[in-house]
């Protein structure tokens, strides 16, 4: 029984990942084109990562938020744990 419901979350998950990049992916893709910035385009990929990360309930876990000034430039790399995060 527990492999059957890891499917359907499997196959649900799937589904909802692929509609909400092909809801997405025209305005991006316009965005990206047509801006000067870039963050159009940016900020539309993040409405797509927060739907899939709260459709699947991954927890998000930020360390250090606190110690980064407004001010300064930063490169900053995430610690994938998982193969969602792949």
């Amino acid at each position: 029984m527990r492999l059957g419901y890891r499917w359907a979350k499997a196959i649900w998950l799937i589904c909802w990942a692929g509609a909400m990049t092909i809801v997405i992916f025209l305005p991006v893709v316009l965005a990206a084109t047509f801006s000067r910035t870039g963050n159009l385009a940016f900020n539309l990929s993040q409405v797509w990562a927060w739907v899939l990360i709260r459709i699947t309930g991954t927890k998000l876990e930020i360390r250090g938020r606190d110690r980064i000034e407004p001010d300064r430039s930063y490169v900053i790399i995430s610690n994938h744990q998982s193969h969602f995060d792949a």
